[in-house]
Formats: structure tokens, C-alpha cells, sequence
């Protein structure tokens, strides 16, 4: 089944994670695509970890901290994406601010500066996430394989090559069910 890979850094998957966040910001976004949407945690610092005795997600600047796992590097979530927003200069000047409605700073957990020094002028996507599923046991890379339609390279029919390296931005694969 094809779905999108995506990175996101730890300090905005943690706000996915614990249900604060329900809009992502992207410069870029799998146009035309609906499907589910997988988060690959970058690794940076501070790091995002998972303890399952509280059942918290933690951003910390330390390492292999006890009782924790950390989840850079793996998949932890995925959600359903049907719908987004378009945000772009109130008038097509640079110096004016992203059209974007005050109750959606909240759901992005980003400040307008945040955002403006983000988008750089460029149009902005704002992806609606629903249905996040967190799973049990975060997911690896290797179990992704790179989706190929007609236009690329295709292997075993509808199998690509497992996934070693994670995408700059999204990358569409599959994965088994």
C-alpha cells in the first residue's frame, strides 16, 4: 500500500505525540496524495524519549537516559492525510504576514516569528492530522521499502528496495500491513 514517509524533528513530534499539535507545516507536501502519513523522528538535540511507565513523551538534552526509550531514528506514529491548508503572504509581499486564522497558531504550536522565519515568504501547507495512530512498538526504516509507479524503477513487481536512509523532506513507500 502506498503511504509517505516523512521526517520531522523531535521538539514538534512530541506536541503530535501528546495531542497538542494538529496541524504540520510544511514547505512542501505530497500534493494530490491521501493516505497515511508516517513520522520518522530525526535525530538532534534534545532528543525525544518515551517512558513507559508513565506513558509520557519527554524532550531531553540527554543521552540513554534510564527508564526511557528514545525514539530518534524510528517511526513511532503515522495519520491520515485528507486535507490541507494553504497559507501564503497576505498580499504577495514579503514584509506582510501569513493569512493565517489565530486559532491555527495553536494547533501548530508555532509562533507567527516561528512561522515567518520558516516560510521565508514561500507558500506555506498546512497538514490537518487525523487519525493519529501511535504504534505499540515504533517502526524501523528497514521496514519501509521505496514505492516505484510506472514512472520509476520497479523491482518484484510491487516491491522496492528497503528504506536505509531517511528522507530530507517526505518520500512515498510501502510498507506491510
Amino acid at each position: 500500500m502506498k503511504q509517505v514517509l516523512m521526517s520531522i524533528r523531535p521538539q514538534y513530534l512530541v506536541n503530535i505525540l501528546n495531542g497538542d499539535k494538529t496541524l504540520e507545516l510544511r514547505k512542501q507536501i505530497p500534493k494530490g496524495f491521501v493516505g497515511w502519513i508516517n513520522l520518522y523522528c530525526t535525530f538532534t538535540n534534545p532528543s525525544l524519549y518515551f517512558s513507559r511507565e508513565t506513558n509520557t513523551y519527554y524532550i531531553k538534552n540527554v543521552n540513554n537516559w534510564v527508564g526511557l526509550d528514545c525514539l530518534e531514528g524510528t517511526i513511532p506514529c503515522r495519520f491520515w492525510l485528507d486535507e490541507y491548508f494553504t497559507y501564503t503572504k497576505e498580499n504577495g509581499n514579503d514584509n506582510d504576514l501569513y493569512d493565517i486564522h489565530e486559532l491555527d497558531y495553536r494547533d501548530l504550536c508555532l509562533s507567527n516569528q516561528e512561522i515567518e522565519d520558516y516560510g521565508k515568504g514561500k507558500d506555506l501547507y498546512a497538514i490537518h492530522i487525523k487519525n493519529l495512530e501511535i504504534f505499540d512498538r515504533p517502526k524501523e526504516l528497514g521496514e519501509f521499502r521505496q514505492y516505484y509507479n510506472s514512472g520509476w524503477k520497479k523491482q518484484n513487481n510491487m516491491t522496492g528496495d528497503n528504506i536505509t536512509k531517511a528522507p530530507q523532506n517526505f518520500m512515498y513507500c510501502e510498507v506491510e500491513e
